[in-house]
């Protein structure tokens, strides 16, 4: 009978448990969303299946698994889970001729702070974890936007290459499958929304243009609430034609429960093979890869050009080729080589598997070696008659780039990067002007107009980033910096931005130049992140025909009153003596004007008789504390208000550290108390001091507490003093009356006391501090 009760037991808490799941899994929603600028990309890019050129074989997509655990190791999806979830992924994926593959090493992250995913998380978790190339699928305890749980999300492309999953969905059998799909361009079958119902027809008219756009998918009204136990659709809505809707309850990208879902058309599966070849074909498609980093890509004859294995996966060796290098060829990590001639030259690194497979990344032009005295241009560039083609480019993966558009600021044309319609994401494009003369002792002054927005369309935002750098034959010097958001000359945009006159800046600075070189080069970095498009137009370098200021530095005073502030200038006029003043009368050479209060200073800088002055504020990072106030009270010292640290002194040694805002009487003399705020700035009182006090019979005073040699006993009775270790052996003992006493512990080693007075009626007890 108990057998049959605990098996019964147990069968009722397997179903439970499955019910509770189940339930839990068809609570969350999917966070996949569509924007509008992703709906034109697919529209406009994805290429029909009968225009593609299609292996026989299964095309290989390569997915960087990684797992969020908690901060000590524990919790998280676990091996065998994710290799059973991507098992699943594969049997529905075989009918397109895909198969996924996990990459690498599974990157576990143990961090309390992810483990419970938080939407807006994203960008501090994935960032710097991404394997480029691959789909990078993190999976958390759970996943939440805001007061949203959800199952998970992707991105569709044009997006980064990422999908987030809650661990009980990975698990499901279908949900990891459903948001695989939405990265290869499927759409939920009830449209694009997630939310909402269909714009399709039953009759199924407008299916490719409607809906999911897959014409095999019956029009689906969104199954959400409408799908009883046994997979039937419940409802009886309508389409605008009056037609009831016949949804499929069976498939993965609808919002039928999910153990309903078990199906993809052969529709959905030519969609999303076409998806991969249109927009992800760039994914890893072997167990390695091969990728190096050029720190630097443009140098002079004879230096020595370092270079950076970034191969990932499991691979068994390297091989180097360095056309026109010195050496030709490189087996290590981390080679170095050198260029005995101008020009440019390729890189190519080859990584060789066990199985004797290969993998190759050659980067065309990948170093630009200027020599000695390069042909020198000068910089006065309008775009008006420029064909791309006239510059160097130096792109990752041959990608589109910078190009030549006809629009420009009072003008026809400038230079654009067209970040809104750049597929692959977080990449870094150069473009590279020709060599400028080194001035010598003269000073370049850099001018341009530039154009530049972000992308938003109310739910999302990406924003890149523009760098103008400068260099002789050393490292790159950053003259100019920009992103989309915080530099923006026009409002964000949700489609592709082209500006108005009015949405251009004019911007000038010093360009600087390496004194050790003839020549200086000037590149303009852009660091994409699909957001919207930069332009530039007339680029300009001449020579100052004034003093130019190189450096402004400014240290704000740390605390009020504590004259901690600095300003730090460096002028310069074409080689010509300069000289720098706070007062426009006592000039000095150097340009460090230290122990600064807050406050608005001008600074005049002076060469010859030519004078120009520029206005500086030093501010106060903290203000000081309030003053502290002490009073005594009932036998206590107390402090009229509270502060972030708190030091008490009495007779010059401090006493109490620990904050507190009130101490124990300690004995007649002077007290003062030290108060810091939160920036460690500091006030101290007056002396407050305290003559005549009686000390009541029941007090033992004892300080200086820690104490180092000798300790002050004042107390309000006759008695034995004992001096214990923790451990109850007595060290000292002496007799002590109603009096001030002092016993020396010079002789005791560091540690913690026990300080005891024994009179007729009680006993006392005080913990004491020995530091030496």
């Amino acid at each position: 009978m108990k057998t049959l009760i605990k098996n019964y037991l147990l069968t009722l808490i397997i179903l439970l448990s499955a019910f509770l799941l189940k339930a839990q899994n068809e609570e969350k929603e999917c966070g996949t969303i569509l924007t509008g600028k992703d709906e034109i990309l697919i529209r406009s890019n994805l290429i029909p299946l009968n225009r593609l050129r299609i292996s026989n074989e299964n095309q290989k997509l390569a997915i960087k698994a990684h797992i969020i655990r908690r901060s000590d190791g524990t919790g998280g999806l676990t091996e065998g889970q994710l290799i059973t979830a991507l098992a699943k992924v594969n049997d529905f994926y075989a009918n397109a001729g895909l198969e996924f593959f996990l990459f690498g090493e599974i990157d576990y992250v143990d961090d309390d702070i992810f483990f419970d995913y938080e939407a807006d998380q994203e960008d501090a978790l994935a960032s710097k974890r991404d394997l480029a190339n691959a789909i990078n699928i993190y999976f958390a305890n759970s996943v939440t936007s805001g007061s949203s749980a959800l199952c998970g999300y992707a991105y569709f492309p044009g997006n980064p290459d990422r999908i987030l999953m809650d661990n009980g969905c990975t698990t499901n059998g279908t949900t990891l499958s459903h948001e695989i799909g939405h990265y290869l361009t499927l759409y939920h079958t009830h449209g694009k929304t997630n939310n909402g119902t269909t714009d399709e027809l039953v009759d199924g008219s407008n299916c490719s243009t409607a809906g999911d756009d897959v014409c095999d998918t019956p029009a689906d009204p969104n199954l959400t609430g409408n799908v009883n136990d046994q997979c039937q659709y419940t409802s009886n809505e309508r389409d605008a034609n009056g037609d009831l809707f016949q949804p499929n309850t069976e498939n993965i990208m609808s919002y039928a429960p999910q153990n309903c879902r078990r199906i993809f058309t052969s529709g959905q599966y030519e969609r999303a093979l076409s998806g991969y070849l249109s927009f992800r074909s760039y994914l890893i498609q072997k167990p390695f890869i091969s990728d190096f980093e050029v720190p630097q890509s443009i140098v002079c004859i004879g230096d020595e050009v370092p270079f950076t294995n970034l191969s990932e996966g499991d691979y068994e060796s390297v091989e180097w080729e360095f056309s026109g290098g010195d050496p030709t060829s490189a087996d290590s990590d981390n080679p170095v080589t050198s260029y005995s001639a101008a020009g440019f030259y390729d890189v190519t690194l080859t990584t060789y598997g066990e199985d004797g497979s290969t993998d190759t990344k050659t980067i065309q032009n990948a170093i630009k070696v200027e020599s000695p005295n390069p042909e020198i241009t000068a910089l006065n560039e309008g775009f008006e008659t420029s064909l791309i083609s006239d510059y160097n480019i130096h792109t990752p993966g041959d990608s589109k780039s910078f190009s030549i558009e006809q629009t420009g600021f009072e003008s026809s044309q400038s230079l654009s990067m067209g970040f809104y319609n750049y597929q692959s994401a977080r990449t870094t494009d150069y473009l590279i002007f020709t060599p400028l003369e080194n001035p010598g002792q003269m000073d370049y002054i850099l001018s341009f107009d530039y154009a530049f927005t972000y992308f938003s369309d109310g739910v999302s935002e990406r924003i890149d980033e523009i760098r103008i750098l400068s260099k002789g034959c050393g490292d790159w010097t950053e003259v100019w910096r920009a992103n989309g958001k915080e530099n923006a000359t026009a409002d964000s945009k949700s489609s592709s931005f082209s500006p108005d006159n009015e949405e251009w800046t004019c911007v000038e600075e010093y360009l600087p130049f390496d004194p050790d070189t003839d020549f200086v080069q000037i590149v303009i970095e852009a660091r994409n992140n699909n957001g919207n498009n930069f332009f530039i137009d007339n680029i300009k370098v001449e020579y100052a025909d004034d003093i130019v200021i190189r450096n402004l530095q400014i240290t704000n005073e740390k605390c009020a009153g504590d004259r901690s502030g600095e300003i730090v200038i460096d002028a310069s006029f074409n080689g010509n003596e300069i000289l720098y003043s706070l007062d426009g009368q006592d000039y000095q050479s150097s340009g460090t004007f230290s122990e600064l209060s807050a406050g608005e200073y001008t600074l005049f800088i002076k060469s010859g008789e030519r004078v120009i002055n520029e206005v500086v504020k030093v501010t106060t990072l903290s203000q000081l504390p309030a003053s502290p106030v002490i009073i005594f009270s009932n036998d206590e010292l107390r402090l009229l208000s509270s502060a972030f640290e708190i030091e008490w002194y009495y007779e010059g040694e401090l006493i109490d550290a620990s904050g507190t805002t009130q101490i124990p009487f300690s004995g007649n003399g002077d007290y003062y108390v030290i108060v810091r705020n939160e920036a460690g700035c500091e006030n101290i009182s007056d002396v407050f001091t305290i003559l005549g006090a009686e000390i009541p019979e029941d007090r033992l005073i004892i300080y200086p507490n820690p104490v180092k040699d000798v300790l002050n006993i004042e107390n309000g009775n006759h008695g034995l003093l004992k001096i214990t270790d923790l451990s109850g052996k007595v060290l000292k003992s002496l007799e002590i009356t109603k009096t001030a006493s002092t016993v020396n512990l010079s002789d005791l080693s560091e540690g913690l006391y026990v300080v005891t007075l024994e009179t007729a009626e009680k006993s006392i007890r005080n913990i004491i501090s020995i530091r030496k």
